[in-house]
This record gives C-alpha cells, structure tokens and sequence, in this order.
C-alpha cells in the first residue's frame, strides 16, 4: 500500500530558490509548481490530507524515476523557515532525494562563500563525492 512519508530536510525558506533549482535540475526545468497558499498533494491515498508550498506532480515523478508514481511530491515551509518533505518512497528513489539534497548544499554553499568574496573550484572525486574549494586573495 502506497503512503506518504514525511522527512525533516535541512532546507530553508531562504534559500528557497537554490532548492528549487536543485529540484529542476533532476525533474527538469518548470517541474516545481511554488504554491501560496500550499496546495494539497495528489495521491494513491487522497486521506493522507498533506499540503505544500513546492510541489512537483506525480506524472513527472513517473516519468524521471521510472516507478509506477502515485503522488506528488511535497515541500512544505514550516513556521521555522525550514521545508517538510512529503514523499512516497515507492515513487521516488532515496538516491534521487540525496542527489537534490547535495545539489542544494553546495547552491547554498557557493552563494554564501560567493557574497563573502571567496572564488570556488569544485572538484567530483572518483568515489562520486565533491570538493568544493574556496580561496580568498586580500
């Protein structure tokens, strides 16, 4: 029986936009609907009753993850500035979510170093880790 699994992320409000474009960059351009008010996810289980703020359909799930798809795929923005991940984990593959996850870390990352003057290099390691470097010249 499909359900919905809810996972704290270590994502935040205001790198929304670095979340956003970490999801694209696996579902494909546009495929995160941004939700205000949230909306309510669409499942194999409509009693679930959740809702988010980013929401990417279950059609797209299917088609990226290769699985059979039932329901979307939610964020939604807790009162804390951080996101709520609402997910089947019969539709979308851990993997996928840790790939986004470490996307987004290192988006967040390269903006913050960035404001602070720092350049980057990154480098993919052989065992599929990345480095990220930051140097400074004063």
């Amino acid at each position: 029986m499909s359900h919905f699994t809810k996972m704290e992320v270590k994502a935040l409000e205001k790198n929304e936009s670095e979340l956003i474009a970490s999801l694209e960059a696996h579902f494909g351009t546009g495929s995160v609907k941004v939700c205000d008010p949230d909306r309510k996810l669409r499942g194999y289980d409509e009693r679930a009753n959740k809702s988010a703020h980013l929401v990417i359909d279950k059609e797209t799930i299917r088609k990226v993850e290769k699985t059979s798809g039932y329901n979307d795929v939610g964020f939604e923005r807790g009162s804390n500035g951080t996101y709520t991940l609402h997910y089947d984990p019969m539709d979308i593959h851990k993997t996928s979510l840790d790939k986004v996850m470490q996307d987004y870390a290192e988006r967040v990352a390269t903006k913050t170093m960035k404001s602070k003057g720092f350049t980057m290099r990154r480098e993919l390691q052989k065992d599929g880790q990345v480095k990220l470097m930051f140097s400074k010249t004063s």
